[in-house]
């Protein structure tokens, strides 16, 4: 083997410790964890989670997906261990570092390094998904399919307790699960940022775009329009639009009964159902800590209306 190499690959992923990747696959857990509590597992004793979050989000785990991870541990090893939870009869279940264990069996390797954690089915999934969040490596719909099977499997009680959970606004927890109201044939064109590719998948805000008709026709021709003519986000906002037939649509009653609570402001407001623009008007010599401190209380409170709808 090439020292130089290994020593460069040990380099960039500071050997189980405030690591960054092997070949895209950075591991959040553990961390800066000391190598006493690192342990190395015969394979066979290891099996992956039903409810591992790439699974549950159709995530891709084939071998074809995995070749450059395993053949950077066919050369290196792996670098990075994986979270496991002890199960029943001697056996171990992944708790994060899926990817990992996959490439290892490919690349017909015996042991794999662990670090064990004794937690519930509940704290699992939890880390788990805070692990696939934190390196993005879930798209914007797989995470949505997570949230959807953890308010359901009531790992969480409601949405504030999920965003809570999992380090999230609860905006943002609103947001991913409204992808899932888009038929499976779009939501499987929704990708994150960094694998977008004009004309063969779309990102969120094309997404969010298209959530804006109501129609599953109406969806599936501006789908079509966005890959074959390799439209923006905001483009795709400018159709839209067109097709509501209107770019201005009034407010909405709660959100005038929530202004109405600071009535010396000066305030303009329009929205197109997407987007709320609020404009304020700050004069100099008012109680700049009293104005910025309503702002805030008025953004939470509107945050809340737009929830429970």
């Amino acid at each position: 083997m090439d020292k130089s190499k290994l020593k460069s690959a040990v380099k960039k992923s500071s050997l189980y410790g405030g690591m960054t990747a092997q070949e895209n696959d950075s591991q959040v857990f553990p961390t800066n964890v000391p190598s006493s509590q690192v342990e190395m597992f015969d394979l066979d004793i290891i099996k992956p989670s039903k409810n591992q979050p790439r699974r549950l989000g159709k995530g891709d785990l084939s071998k074809e997906s995995l070749k450059s991870l395993i053949d950077s541990i066919k050369e290196f090893g792996v670098l990075e261990p994986i979270l496991v939870r002890p199960k029943d009869n001697g056996q171990y279940e992944i708790i994060a570092g899926e990817r990992r264990y996959q490439a290892s069996v490919h690349a017909q390797r015996d042991n794999i390094p662990v670090v064990v954690k004794d937690v519930n089915e509940q704290e699992a999934f939890r880390l788990a998904m805070i692990e696939n969040i934190q390196r993005e490596d879930l798209s914007p719909v797989n995470i949505g399919i997570c949230f959807q099977y953890m308010l359901d499997k009531k790992i969480c009680k409601n949405l504030n307790e999920l965003a809570k959970q999992i380090g999230v606004s609860k905006t943002r927890a609103h947001q991913l699960l409204g992808l899932l109201k888009l038929s499976e044939e779009i939501q499987d064109l929704v990708c994150s940022r960094d694998r977008f590719v004009e004309g063969e998948n779309i990102t969120e805000g094309h997404a969010r775009q298209l959530l804006r008709l109501q129609g599953e026709e109406d969806q599936m021709n501006l789908l079509n329009k966005i890959l074959t003519q390799s439209l923006s986000v905001r483009k795709t906002e400018e159709i839209v639009k067109i097709l509501l037939g209107d770019t201005e649509k009034p407010i909405k009653t709660n959100d005038f009964r929530l202004i109405s609570k600071y009535p010396d402001w000066k305030v303009k407001i329009s929205s197109d159902n997407e987007e709320l623009d609020i404009h304020f008007s700050y004069r100099k010599g008012e109680n700049k800590a009293k104005f910025i401190a309503n702002l805030k209380k008025l953004l939470q409170e509107f945050e809340e209306e737009t929830l429970v709808e």
